[in-house]
């Protein structure tokens, strides 16, 4: 793979080549082969195992294909008008949401999985949004440089954060917390990290001198990763741990039992973080 990522859920991983056609799902260490016949845009994975495959189709602007838990197709649909950037299947395994670049911003599209029939189209003017991502409640955000936008299950508006003049530095899509790094170089270079509710409300804010390396979710926890420490606040970004750590990590993950695995490009370290 010449642009590897991932994406998981509890007992599988999805291995993928973003710009090229390898799609690898592996669940109990044996592989399973989703390969595409066309470059591949993205790949998400619900909670429940459920997979969808965005990428480039021939004769259209693009094509999202769904598998259920046992890895077998259920859903396709081909976009002709707009190129398809990502989507995702809800927790319920009922509804898909496509995220698409428009003529003149953005568009989602929703669809249920019994029905090749559109339920609903969701239009952001002048803003090319980056990725999409359900959440708990089935409502779902979308996700630009310029803000974090959440929508009912229905398409329905609920919320809008916007960045401002802060740049988007990193960001996190959990089950129960959704949270990004904003970087304010005319302060001094100083990021704020914000999380959010599955139904936009800002939860917390907490300033960090240094801009995140990694961010990763555990429940209703953040882990932050950056050049010189590893930390954990809760959903309201208060501290509760936090660790030293040496350069040359890339990302860290906050295991179940409250220990975090670092991350580099050869190997991996576990830790115990003390409290804050």
């Amino acid at each position: 793979m010449t642009n590897p990522a991932v994406c998981a859920c509890d007992d599988r991983c999805v291995f993928y080549d973003v710009g090229g056609k390898s799609v690898r799902v592996v669940k109990g260490g044996k592989s399973t082969n989703l390969d595409r016949d066309e470059p591949v845009t993205s790949v998400s994975i619900n909670s429940s195992g459920f997979i969808a495959v965005s990428g480039e189709e021939e004769g259209y602007k693009g094509s999202v294909k769904v598998f259920d838990a046992a890895m077998k197709p259920v859903y396709e649909w081909f976009s002709g008008s707009s190129y398809t950037l990502d989507a995702a299947v809800s927790p319920d395994n009922k509804s898909l949401a496509v995220l698409c670049a428009g003529a003149s911003g953005s568009e989602i599209h929703l669809f249920h999985l019994d029905s090749e029939k559109e339920t609903a189209t969701v239009k952001i003017e002048k803003d090319l949004a980056l990725r999409l991502h359900y959440m708990k409640s089935s409502g779902f955000c979308v996700l630009s440089q310029k803000a974090l936008r959440f929508y009912a299950p229905s398409g329905k508006a609920l919320a809008t954060y916007d960045f401002n003049s802060s740049t988007l530095e990193n960001y996190e899509f959990g089950a129960d917390i959704t949270a990004v790094a904003l970087g304010k170089y005319v302060s001094g270079g100083s990021t704020d990290l914000v999380s959010f509710g599955p139904e936009g409300k800002a939860l917390g804010t907490v300033a960090v001198s240094d801009s995140p390396t990694a961010l990763f979710s555990q429940g209703k926890k953040l882990l932050v990763l950056d050049s010189a420490n590893v930390s954990v606040f809760d959903s309201a970004m208060r501290p509760l741990k936090s660790a030293a750590v040496t350069t040359g990590y890339e990302s860290a993950a906050l295991l179940p039992d409250g220990d975090v695995l670092l991350l580099s490009t050869h190997y991996a370290e576990k830790s115990e973080l003390r409290k804050s």
